[in-house]
């Protein structure tokens, strides 16, 4: 099983108006731009909340749900999260027996504002209230204006099979049973359709031809935003594109590093800094650079300094934290600590004034796309943290998956899994929620 996402969309990207979903037709088009890339062979769970807010979107691999009981464990999982009001998780479900088969998504809730979750960056934000309304244009399509409701949306290419089609219907009864409005609908090649309307006056049997799902008014608002979702979860995981001779390079300057004198922590997050001026500046360090630094961040306190400076308001306490020993370095955590506190439970923003993190993001892929395991699971760690704070949780969860698949047991990819799997958003997202911010 594959995703868990949110109605939210980049935070630099974000408009101050929510975007409008009129009907069924209008909402299964954004589907992509909530996701950040276009499901194939795909079921995706769309949770509508009072008001109309799009609360957590969930995707599957479409023949997951032929499992037996597979379609209860999601229903379950996901009406579990919608009712409460969390979000749905980014790893996979708690007690499954179908090891392997994880969520990728999965952020906080709420409604559709326009920018998707990847369009070359990490970072994405949240949604206004009262982005879904009820009531359609196409027959069939309403949904009632409360909580507890949900589109079930089934992506494919040619016919389901028949265990597929079962787990599909499994799916509707058991949300149906949690959410109680549920309405199911079937994306194909060349036809969409409304899965329970069975009035050929009301719906076509062979449903309305894809082509409608172009150019809808909440898309258009969506990519005018700056939301372009990618062709699919493969190329959401994509890294930037690097010679074989700059890995090479990459390679002997990582080589030397190891085999070389330690160096002061203080000299190595200076090396951070410097590279993320000039990814600021629109530089991409040198492949000696990369290889150096990626050796360093493989050093805890050094990776941990390397995201402090990404935070807005913490560049001295990352100093503070390389340079700090004894009694020092305890208090130097304890900051650290509250500088974690802002971002799961606070209201710092990876768009607030002087944060680094959008140069930080980019400087993190070209080390990942540089470096050779291990040195490339401390980068792809970090932005997996990074995409998480962002509400990106597709992203999240795919670079959590290219971590934990180097290094099973890394303590920050875990840390990041756990939070994806207790649905917990950033604390932006929670203060947003409360109107706080």
């Amino acid at each position: 099983m594959d995703a868990i996402t949110a109605g939210r969309a980049p935070a630099a990207h974000r408009p101050r108006e929510a975007v409008r979903v009129r009907d069924a037709r209008d909402l299964i088009s954004i589907v992509p731009h909530l996701l950040g890339y276009r499901p194939q062979q795909s079921v995706v769970i769309v949770c509508l909340r009072s008001g109309g807010q799009v609360g957590p979107v969930a995707r599957l691999d479409l023949g997951d749900i032929a499992a037996p009981g597979f379609a209860e464990q999601v229903a379950g999982h996901v009406a579990g999260c919608a009712l409460a009001g969390s979000a749905l998780p980014g790893s996979a479900l708690p007690g499954s027996a179908l090891p392997g088969r994880a969520w990728s998504g999965g952020t906080q809730s709420g409604s559709v504002w326009p920018g998707g979750t990847q369009s070359g960056g990490a970072l994405s934000g949240s949604a206004l209230p009262g982005g879904v309304r009820p009531g359609s244009a196409l027959p069939g399509a309403a949904w009632p204006d409360r909580a507890g409701a949900a589109l079930v949306i089934a992506f494919h290419q040619g016919e389901m099979p028949a265990p597929v089609r079962a787990g599909l219907a499994g799916l509707r009864r058991a949300l149906r049973r949690t959410l109680g409005a549920v309405e199911a609908w079937a994306v194909g090649d060349t036809h969409f359709r409304c899965l329970d309307c069975a009035d050929p006056a009301c719906c076509p049997p062979e449903g309305w031809e894809v082509s409608r799902l172009t150019g809808t008014a909440a898309q258009t608002e969506m990519v005018f935003a700056g939301a372009c979702p990618l062709p699919s979860r493969e190329a959401l995981a994509a890294l930037p594109w690097v010679s074989s001779q700059r890995r090479r390079s990459a390679r002997r300057a990582a080589a030397r590093a190891r085999a070389g004198p330690a160096q002061l922590g203080g000299a190595q997050l200076q090396r951070w800094i410097a590279a993320v001026e000039q990814v600021t500046a629109g530089i991409e360090p040198s492949s000696g650079h990369l290889g150096r630094l990626g050796v360093a961040l493989e050093t805890p306190r050094l990776r941990d300094a390397a995201l402090l400076w990404l935070l807005p308001g913490f560049g001295a306490t990352a100093r503070r934290l390389v340079a700090a020993g004894g009694g020092g370095f305890e208090r130097t955590a304890a900051e650290v600590g509250r500088a974690m506190e802002s971002i799961v439970t606070g209201n710092l923003r990876p768009d607030d004034p002087g944060s680094r993190a959008p140069a930080g993001v980019r400087l993190l892929e070209f080390l990942a796309a540089h470096l050779d395991p291990p040195a490339r699971v401390a980068p792809l760690a970090l932005l997996a943290l990074l995409a998480w704070w962002g509400g990106q949780g597709s992203l999240a969860r795919v670079r959590v998956e290219q971590a934990l698949a180097v290094a099973p047991a890394d303590s920050l990819a875990r840390l990041v899994e756990t939070i994806l799997l207790a649905g917990l958003p950033p604390g932006w997202v929670r203060a947003e929620a409360r109107g706080t911010i």
